[in-house]
């Protein structure tokens, strides 16, 4: 089965006439739940006075809606829920460490979580037992276990989506997807996002809202948190996030990773008395390094060791507002940290790759002017420097850009944004 579809189902669908004809069939699914199933599920959550939505989340890092959930929590017109979503092609090892990592972090939140799969029965919860009203994925693309996948649940449920990231690709891959187009909202942060959307989707973004963004809400109430996650106050701080995108099959090719890892380590010892460094890699990184045949298990453990045990180096695998809050500058080759971080207006190099050629979104080229660039190793030391000599030329320009681009215009918090939506069109009052 493995080999067929390997060499004849993902082929064809590479194909032209496949390529159309998976447009035909999306198409077709879009009508059929936008016409028929949409209006009965919205007529019935109008007469409610309660609804369910369940949140599926995939990694600690990729959780956006926390203040989300905090509000909805507190209110008893909704009943929440938080699930696992783990992706079968990730390693059982790295599937344990992150469904064990999410039951832990929202374990201590007390919020109520869901482990979605059982190691020791190697079965799936079954999300039809919570009833969703609504359905928020983390990503997408609509993969994963089929049982989680939307057309299970599209006569019960609605959907929502609030972007896991800031894409910076034009790729239709990010936006005109079966989810994207069927949702009853997708909650944007800016406009460009908005223009890009309508120009892309099949429905032309006539379910996106321009309501902000989620992790600037996050971002502000770090700047004010006692919880101090770096060791050291007495050196600067440099974040070093790696994308995941090794393999030759990637989607993107953003990584410098396979080249700069040795030289990164290096780095932190050189200035171990003056830099503290964050190592914060894209969750998958790891799996795709246990799968790369120069790494495996044994060199990836020991190289992820060495990060989390140095005196003046800790690896930063989790939620990250706080992180970027106490930070002075980051180092990364990650599209959604290129939009990200420029809200804390410090800073901040990205490693480009010669061969990447990947098109841009208007945001993404100009998020990437706000930042310093780096061909090859000198330049991340003088970076390293500077961030040292307290040198950063793009300052004014980061902070005029951040004020006039990513940023919404009234006093509203997305949160407030996000619930009032929720309020208005499904709580009967």
């Amino acid at each position: 089965m493995d080999f067929f579809t390997k060499h004849i189902i993902i082929p064809f669908w590479k194909t032209r006439f496949g390529q159309i004809l998976h447009q035909l069939i999306d198409w077709c699914k879009i009508t059929y739940y936008i016409y028929f199933l949409k209006p009965k599920i919205e007529k019935r959550i109008a007469k409610q006075d309660k609804l369910s939505i369940v949140f599926f989340v995939i990694n600690v890092s990729m959780w956006k809606a926390d203040s989300i959930v905090k509000e909805l929590l507190s209110n008893p017109h909704y009943d929440i829920h938080i699930v696992s979503f783990l992706y079968p092609q990730f390693t059982i090892e790295r599937r344990k460490e992150m469904q064990k990592q999410m039951e832990e972090f929202f374990t201590k939140k007390n919020y109520p979580y869901i482990n979605s799969y059982d190691f020791s029965t190697n079965t799936y919860f079954d999300i039809r037992t919570l009833h969703p009203d609504i359905i928020f994925y983390n990503q997408p693309y609509n993969l994963g276990y089929s049982g989680y996948q939307l057309q299970h649940f599209w006569k019960t449920s609605l959907f929502a989506y609030i972007p896991y990231c800031l894409n910076i690709e034009k790729n239709d891959v990010f936006y005109d997807t079966l989810y994207i187009n069927v949702c009853k909202y997708v909650f944007l942060p800016t406009q460009l996002d908005l223009s890009l959307v309508q120009s892309k989707t099949k429905t032309k973004a006539y379910n996106c809202k321009v309501v902000g963004n989620l992790f600037y809400d996050e971002l502000k109430e770090a700047q004010h948190s006692d919880h101090n996650v770096w060791k050291d106050n007495t050196r600067k701080h440099i974040i070093w996030a790696p994308h995941h995108s090794i393999l030759p099959n990637d989607e993107l090719q953003y990584s410098t990773f396979l080249r700069y890892a040795n030289y990164m380590l290096y780095l932190a010892d050189k200035y171990k008395d003056v830099v503290e460094f964050a190592f914060k890699p894209h969750p998958a990184l790891k799996d795709k390094l246990y799968q790369s045949p120069d790494w495996g298990y044994e060199r990836t453990n020991q190289y992820y060791t060495k990060w989390a045990n140095m005196s003046n180096t800790f690896i930063a695998d989790g939620s990250y507002a706080n992180l970027f809050a106490q930070s002075d500058a980051m180092i990364h080759d990650c599209s959604t940290f290129s939009c990200e971080y420029l809200y804390t207006n410090k800073p901040v190099l990205f490693l480009l790759k010669e061969t990447n050629n990947t098109p841009l979104t208007e945001l993404g080229a100009s998020c990437l002017n706000m930042h310093y660039h780096a061909y090859q190793e000198k330049e991340i030391e003088e970076f390293i420097n500077n961030v040292i000599s307290g040198i950063d030329v793009l300052k004014k320009q980061r902070h005029y850009f951040v004020e006039h681009n990513l940023t919404k215009f009234d006093d509203t918090s997305t949160t407030s944004n996000i619930i009032q939506e929720l309020n208005n069109l499904f709580i009967s009052q």
